[in-house]
C-alpha cells in the first residue's frame, strides 16, 4: 500500500498499517467511475485490525458541496462529479464498509492515537512505518454499495455461465477455462459469448471466436489454442469491467 500510516499498541506491541492514499472509485451500472471522496481509519471486527473504512457523508454535506461548485462556477467535470456523488448518496443502502474485507462490522475511529486497542488494555501510538513504499497506478474499484467490484463481477459472470450452460455453480471457478475445464465449445460456446455480451453490455466487436474454441474451427492439426488464448471467467469479468473485449 502506498504511503501507509502506522500505529502500534502500547501494551501488546501489535502494529497496524493503513493507507488512505490509495485511489478508490465507485463503478456505476453505466460504468461511470466516481472517486471515493471520504474514507477514514477504523476498527474492523472481521479483519481484527485497524483498516481503511468508507466514511459516508450526510446528504447535507454532499448537497453543500454541489451547491458550492455551482456558485463558484466550477467546470463541467466538477459539476458532473458532484451531481453523481449526490445521486450515489441518495441510492446508497448499506452502512460504511471495511475497504479490505468489505464487512460492515466496522467502527470509525476519529482520532486513532490514544484510542483503546479493542480486546487489549493498551492504546494506539504512532509508529514508524517501513521506509520503502512504491506508489503505483493501482486503483481499487468498488460497487456503489462498497463491495469489491472485481469480486462482484466474477460472481455475476460465474452465475451467468452456470445458468446458461446448466453447469453446477460449484464447478465454475474464477480460474476455470471455458473449454478445457468446463467443456464449453463449438456452437454452444458461440451462443454463450453472444449472450454474455448482451447480458453485460460488453462490446464484442474485437472478439474472434475462432481463436478460442476447438469446435468453432479454431483447432488446426489437432493442436489446441494456447492457454493464453483460452477464456477464463477472470477474463470475462475484466471485459465486464471495461465494457469491451480486449
Amino acid at each position: 500500500m502506498p504511503w501507509p500510516i502506522a500505529y502500534r499498541c502500547s501494551s501488546c506491541d501489535q502494529q497496524y498499517e493503513v493507507s488512505i492514499a490509495i485511489t478508490r472509485c465507485y463503478v456505476f451500472p453505466d460504468r461511470y467511475e466516481l472517486p471515493l471522496f471520504d474514507n477514514a481509519v477504523g476498527w474492523c471486527v472481521d479483519c481484527d485490525g485497524l483498516v481503511e473504512v468508507e466514511q459516508i457523508a450526510t446528504m447535507g454535506v454532499i448537497e453543500h458541496r454541489l451547491q458550492e461548485a455551482i456558485v463558484t462556477g466550477a467546470d463541467a467535470r466538477t459539476l458532473d462529479v458532484r451531481t453523481r456523488n449526490l445521486d450515489w448518496r441518495k441510492s446508497r443502502q448499506s452502512p460504511p464498509r471495511c475497504l479490505r474485507c468489505h464487512s460492515t462490522n466496522v467502527r470509525i475511529i476519529d482520532e486513532v492515537t490514544g484510542s483503546e486497542h479493542p480486546g487489549c488494555d493498551g492504546k494506539f501510538e504512532d509508529a514508524a512505518a517501513p521506509c520503502i513504499h512504491y506508489v503505483t497506478g493501482y486503483v481499487q474499484y468498488l460497487t456503489t454499495e462498497g463491495l469489491s467490484f472485481d469480486v462482484d463481477c466474477l460472481k455475476r459472470v460465474a452465475l451467468f455461465v452456470s445458468q446458461f450452460t446448466q453447469i453446477p455453480i460449484s464447478r465454475v471457478a474464477s480460474h476455470s477455462l471455458l473449454e478445457t475445464d468446463l467443456g464449453i465449445t463449438g456452437p454452444r460456446a458461440i451462443q454463450l459469448m453472444v449472450a454474455f455480451g448482451q447480458e453485460f453490455r460488453v462490446d464484442m466487436s474485437e472478439f474472434r471466436y475462432l481463436d478460442h474454441f476447438h469446435g468453432s474451427g479454431g483447432r488446426q492439426n489437432g493442436i489446441s489454442p494456447p492457454d493464453s488464448n483460452q477464456i477464463s471467467l477472470q477474463r470475462m469479468a475484466r471485459a465486464v469491467r471495461w465494457g469491451e473485449w480486449d
